[in-house]
């Protein structure tokens, strides 16, 4: 069976970064690469909570950050799905890889999908996703061009667990991602 998860750092029990400048981060997050990429800083907002293995950045749950031995543990799917981009954190003593997901498809079946519009026709909200199998990637992690903006995705059941995101987070231990279940296949 093929499902479909939205992927949130888990904000409300992790630390999480906010960066000092946030024309820093500006462009990032819409599911396309970044050139000319300057290593922003970061600092770690709420430092009592304790600190995980996937961090969010700016409270938007479109980008997380990880250290190069999740990295390491996680390749070639992390490199498939987008861009590793370093991130400069204040108290933190190895700096972090910031995933920019620009693996964008267009996989949302949008007759099947209840979605809410705005006036001008642009999304504001999937409501109800139903995606066509066919068309989902072979990265497990990735955006539609619908939510780029606000969220990432993975698949999961498609291919052997060891090499999907869910799966191997999970078999993993790692902390600091909700999987939150939006569609599967009947």
């Amino acid at each position: 069976m093929t499902a479909v998860y939205r992927v949130q750092c888990d904000v409300n029990r992790y630390r999480y970064v906010l960066p000092e400048d946030t024309q820093a981060i500006r462009g990032l997050g819409y599911g396309l690469p970044v050139t000319g990429w300057d290593t922003p800083q970061g600092y770690i907002y709420e430092p009592l909570l304790p600190s995980s293995d996937f961090t969010d950045l700016a409270l938007t749950s479109k980008w997380f950050a990880t250290t190069a031995a999740v990295v390491a543990r996680l390749s070639p799917m992390l490199e498939v799905a987008g861009q590793l981009l370093p991130l400069a954190v204040e108290d933190v003593d190895e700096p972090l890889q910031l995933l920019n997901v620009t693996e964008t498809v267009n996989a949302l079946n949008g007759k099947e999908s209840d979605i809410f519009r705005g006036p001008s026709g642009a999304v504001i909200r999937v409501k109800q996703y139903v995606f066509h199998r066919s068309r989902l990637p072979e990265s497990s992690v990735f955006k539609i061009p619908e939510t780029a903006r606000r969220e990432v995705l993975c698949s999961s059941g498609r291919k052997d667990s060891h090499d999907e995101f869910k799966e191997r987070v999970e078999e993993e231990g790692l902390t600091g991602l909700r999987f939150t279940l939006l569609w599967k296949d009947h």
